[in-house]
């Protein structure tokens, strides 16, 4: 299938998502539930995704171990210009385009980089769980949401230390080598990635609890709920930026924990306005200081993924990224 015929094929899934899921609701009771809406708790809520941002740039310069050419203003401009990946290009293509860009800056191979990111998608897996754990001992939640979140970290412990005893002697062609020693590496950072991880958690708790305190349905069920089922759909998006996909599944959860369905509906479509809001605005801040186009994006997720660079990549300044030299023309190192 070509690109036309899957941005078709999304924009379908999109309509068909959204018409399910407004389908059985009121429009004026929707209407009613934002025109009720505080405001100033949809900002909080902006202010603490950026925070979580700037935990996330943090957790990356600990797992590559601050490598020489990734200042901490500069892997927060990559990870703002993942974010807007997320919002524009379907499945996990931001990964793609962070490790171009680390490769860019430190001139590490890009499959060491993706090996880092693998082990960071862990420890967010480990640090689900860990939140999870301090919430239930604040406040009751459903034991299914507890037995599923303790399975979830887990799970995501066990790929930690699975990366960090990894073996070095194994015989792999060259970029699952180097993949794995980047994941081998990354893993014997992961204590201290672990606890910003678990921080960063904490921090997007916070958000949706703001976010659904702006609908006045503020508690720790929902809030959670929200957070598992926004993970689980940006684990994977269907769709860029989840759209269609995030409203609905997350609408979904809501109401099957007790809220008013039009009131989950306006909470889910809150959330993924200020998920995709605050990522876009930062990403497209953060391409334009790199000099660097939206436009861009796909060639350097293409890059990333091993595509032999077209004439036109090139012009831009895209290479094959090597350990002796920047694939980016112009790259800074601030």
């Amino acid at each position: 299938m070509g690109y036309r015929g899957r941005v078709l094929l999304g924009l379908a899934l999109c309509l068909a998502l959204g018409a399910w899921a407004v389908s059985a609701l009121d429009a004026h009771a929707v209407g009613s539930a934002f025109a009720r809406c505080a405001a100033p708790w949809l900002l909080f809520a902006a202010v603490l995704d950026l925070a979580a941002f700037a935990l996330r740039a943090a957790k990356l310069r600990v797992l590559l171990g601050s490598p020489p050419g990734l200042s901490y203003p500069a892997a927060l401009r990559i990870t703002f210009a993942g974010a807007l990946a997320t919002d524009l290009l379907p499945v996990r293509a931001d990964e793609l385009v962070r490790a171009h860009l680390v490769g860019a800056r430190t001139g590490l191979p890009r499959a060491r980089v993706l090996g880092a990111i693998a082990v960071e998608r862990a420890i967010d897996t480990a640090g689900l769980g860990f939140v999870f754990a301090v919430a239930f001992a604040l406040a009751p939640l459903p034991e299914w949401l507890v037995h599923g979140a303790l399975a979830i970290g887990a799970v995501g412990v066990a790929l930690v230390l699975g990366c960090a005893l990894a073996r070095a002697s194994l015989r792999l062609p060259s970029v699952l080598a180097e993949a794995q020693r980047g994941a081998r590496e990354a893993g014997g950072r992961a204590l201290g990635a672990l606890w910003i991880g678990a921080l960063e958690w904490t921090i997007l708790s916070l958000m949706f609890a703001a976010l659904l305190r702006a609908f006045d349905a503020a508690s720790a069920g929902p809030a959670l709920a929200m957070l598992v089922a926004s993970f689980a759909v940006f684990a994977c998006p269907l769709t860029p930026g989840a759209v269609g996909v995030y409203p609905a599944a997350v609408a979904s959860v809501l109401a099957w924990t007790g809220l008013e369905p039009a009131t989950a509906l306006s909470c889910a479509i809150a959330a993924h306005a200020v998920l995709l809001g605050t990522g876009g605005l930062a990403g497209a801040w953060s391409l334009a200081h790199e000099g660097l186009a939206v436009r861009d994006l796909a060639a350097l997720a293409g890059a990333s993924a091993g595509a032999a660079p077209s004439d036109r990549d090139r012009a831009h300044g895209y290479t094959e990224a090597t350990p002796e030299s920047a694939c980016l023309v112009g790259e800074t190192t601030t």
